[in-house]
C-alpha cells in the first residue's frame, strides 16, 4: 500500500516527461500484477500447511486450477518456487523498463539539412551618372532599383559580386559603393522617401551622403574604395564582397577593406529580392562618370522554399 500511495504522489513528475511516463506506468502495472501475485501465493502457502499433507494438492487445484508440479515436489515448495519466478519477472521487468528509457531519452544528433544555394544577377538600367568631389556641388548617385521576383522564402546572403564602368576625367579616385538588399524598396531614413535612381541631390534624401541611412535592408555594405597612384581613363571594376569572410576583393586593384559598416541578416521574401547601389565619392577633384552596373548576388535558403 506504501508503494502505491508513492506512485499516485509521483504522477504529476513522472508526466512531464513522455519517456519518464511511459515507464511509470510499465513499472506501476509490473508492480500490480507481481504484488497480487505474490500475495496470493503467500496467503495460500500460509493456510496450505494447516491442511493435511493428502488434502493440500486438491486445495492448490482449487485456488490456482490446473497446475503442473513436476514428480517429487511438493505443493509448498511449488508455492515457493511461484513466488520466487515472479520477483524474478519483476526484476526483469525493472531492467527492461530502465534500458528501454535510456535508450529512447538519448538526445539525438540533429540532422544538418544540406543548404540550397542560390546566385542572382541584377542589370541596373539606369543611365550613367557622374560622381565627383568636393561635396557640393558633386553628391553622387543611385542605380536603378533591382527587382527579382522569383525568390521566396527565408534566405541569407552569403556573397556580392558589383561591377561598374568607371570613366575618369580627373587622375585620382575611387569611390565608395554602398550596397542594399531587403525583400522592399528602400527608403532614407533621413528623408522617409524611396531612394532616386541616377544622380541624386541633397534635397532628394535630405542629407549628406556620408550619412545616408536606410532601415529597410537587412543585408547591406558600405566599402570605401581607393587606390594608390593614379587612376585609369577608363576601366571596369569588380568588388566581391563575401559576407562570411567580411572582406572585400577588388579587381583591378583597390583597397576596400575593412568596410565602414556591414550588417547581414536574414530575411523572408514574400514579394522577391531588392536590390540598389548608390555611389558617391569624397576623393577631392575626383570626376568619374559611372554606367553599367550589375552585381550579382549569391546566398542559401534558410528552410524549404520555391525558387
Amino acid at each position: 500500500m506504501d508503494f502505491l500511495i508513492r506512485a499516485i504522489a509521483a504522477l504529476p513528475e513522472a508526466a512531464k516527461s513522455p519517456y519518464a511516463f511511459v515507464a511509470y506506468i510499465v513499472a506501476l502495472g509490473a508492480w500490480v500484477l507481481v504484488s497480487f501475485r505474490v500475495t496470493r501465493n503467500k496467503n495460500l502457502l500460509k493456510h496450505l500447511v494447516h491442511l493435511p499433507e493428502r488434502d493440500r494438492f486438491r486445495a492448490l487445484q482449487a485456488e490456482l486450477g490446473q497446475v503442473p508440479i513436476r514428480e517429487g515436489l511438493s505443493p509448498e515448495q511449488y508455492l515457493r518456487s511461484q513466488i520466487h519466478r515472479y520477483y524474478l519477472v519483476a526484476f526483469l521487468t525493472l531492467c527492461l523498463v530502465v534500458v528501454v528509457v535510456f535508450t529512447l531519452a538519448r538526445p539525438v544528433s540533429p540532422q544538418i539539412r544540406k543548404a540550397v544555394p542560390f546566385n542572382r544577377t541584377f542589370q541596373f538600367s539606369q543611365p550613367s551618372f557622374n560622381i565627383s568631389a568636393p561635396i557640393p556641388p558633386g553628391f553622387g548617385g543611385f542605380t536603378s532599383l533591382g527587382h527579382d521576383t522569383s525568390l521566396h522564402g527565408k534566405v541569407k546572403i552569403t556573397k556580392i559580386r558589383m561591377t561598374l564602368e568607371a570613366n575618369s576625367k580627373s587622375n585620382v579616385g575611387f569611390a565608395d559603393v554602398w550596397a542594399f538588399l531587403g525583400p522592399q524598396a528602400f527608403t532614407c531614413a533621413q528623408s522617409r522617401r524611396l531612394f532616386p535612381e541616377g544622380p541624386a541631390t541633397f534635397n532628394q534624401v535630405n542629407t549628406y551622403p556620408w550619412d545616408l541611412k536606410c532601415d529597410d535592408a537587412p543585408t547591406q555594405v558600405k566599402l570605401a574604395c581607393g587606390r594608390p597612384g593614379d587612376m585609369p581613363a577608363s576601366a571596369t571594376f569588380s568588388i566581391t564582397f563575401d559576407f562570411t569572410s567580411h572582406k572585400a576583393l577588388t579587381d583591378p586593384l583597390l583597397d576596400c577593406n575593412p568596410p565602414k559598416s556591414e550588417l547581414n541578416d536574414s530575411m523572408s521574401l514574400e514579394n522577391g529580392l531588392y536590390v540598389q547601389l548608390f555611389i558617391w565619392t569624397g576623393f577631392t577633384n575626383a570626376n568619374i562618370d559611372i554606367g553599367n552596373t550589375q552585381m550579382r548576388v549569391e546566398g542559401i535558403f534558410l528552410e524549404n522554399s520555391d525558387e
